[in-house]
C-alpha cells in the first residue's frame, strides 16, 4: 500500500464486538456488528490498518474470514490469549513502522496485551479510555 507522505501510518487494535451478524466465513470487520465497528466500515482511511482481539480466535486482521460464534473475553480466557496476541502484535510492530497505535480495548480486553512501549520509540500509543459516548467520539476522530 503506497502512502502519500503528509498521512501518519496507524494501527487499530480493537477488541470484538457482543453484536455480530449472523454470516459465515466472512470477513471478521463484516461479522462484528456493534457501534465501533460501524464507525470503521463508515470510515474510508486506507492509513489504518486493524488488529482484531477476538475471544475465539485471539489477534486477526480485519479482513481474515470468520464465521459468527458466541464467546464473552473473561480475565482467564485473556490470559490463555495473551502470548499469542503479544506475539502477532509484536511481530506487527516490527514489521511496520507505525507513527500511532490506537488501542480500543478495555477489560479483560486489556490482559491480552504484554507489550513494551519503549521497543517502538517512532510510534506514539494511545489507550483509549471513558464512556461509550466518549470513546467512539475519539475512535471517529482518531480515524480522520
Amino acid at each position: 500500500m503506497q502512502q502519500q507522505e503528509n498521512q501518519k501510518r496507524k494501527l487499530l487494535v480493537i477488541s470484538c464486538s457482543k453484536t455480530k451478524k449472523r454470516i459465515y466465513n466472512s470477513p471478521a470487520i463484516e461479522v462484528y456488528d456493534g457501534p465501533y465497528y460501524r464507525v470503521l466500515r463508515k470510515s474510508n482511511n486506507q492509513n489504518v490498518d486493524i488488529l482484531i482481539i477476538s475471544a475465539k480466535y485471539g489477534a486477526i486482521d480485519s479482513n481474515q474470514s470468520i464465521s459468527y460464534y458466541d464467546l464473552k473475553m473473561n480475565k482467564e480466557r485473556a490470559l490463555e490469549l495473551k502470548d499469542g496476541v503479544t506475539e502477532v502484535l509484536n511481530k506487527r510492530l516490527s514489521s511496520v513502522v507505525y507513527d500511532e497505535v490506537f488501542f480500543e480495548l478495555g477489560g479483560a480486553y486489556l490482559d491480552t496485551i504484554d507489550l513494551n512501549p519503549s521497543l517502538y520509540p517512532k510510534t506514539k500509543f494511545i489507550f483509549d479510555k471513558g464512556t461509550i459516548g466518549i470513546r467512539l467520539h475519539n475512535l471517529k476522530s482518531w480515524l480522520m
